[in-house]
C-alpha cells in the first residue's frame, strides 16, 4: 500500500480499467475506510490499484497507522454497480 495505490493477492479477475471499492482496516481499533480505486494491472497472484484520491487522507491513515475521523464502518457499496466474477463489485 502506498500514497498512489496497493496490490491485492486476490483470486478476483476484473477488466482493467475497473473501478473497485475496497473497505480497508488495519485492525477494529482503528475502524475501516472505503476507498475508491481502478485497476490498473493483474497478474496471477492479484490486483494491481490505484487509488481513486491520490494520497488522500483516508490512504495517509491507513498508512501511518493513526486514528482519523474519516476511518470508520463504512457503508454498503451503492447498488448500482454490477458484480464481477469473485464477488468484487464495479461500475
Amino acid at each position: 500500500m502506498s500514497l498512489s495505490g496497493a496490490f491485492v493477492q486476490t483470486a478476483l479477475q476484473a477488466p482493467n480499467l475497473s473501478i473497485v471499492h475496497l473497505i480497508v482496516s488495519l485492525d477494529r481499533s482503528h475502524g475501516a475506510a472505503l476507498i475508491e480505486a481502478q485497476i490498473v494491472r493483474q497478474t496471477e497472484a492479484g490486483l494491481g490499484l490505484e487509488w481513486h484520491e491520490f494520497g488522500g487522507e483516508k490512504i495517509r491513515a491507513l498508512i501511518t497507522g493513526r486514528q482519523h475521523g474519516h476511518l470508520r464502518h463504512p457503508a454498503p457499496v451503492p447498488p448500482r454497480h454490477r458484480p464481477i466474477k469473485g464477488g468484487a463489485r464495479t461500475r
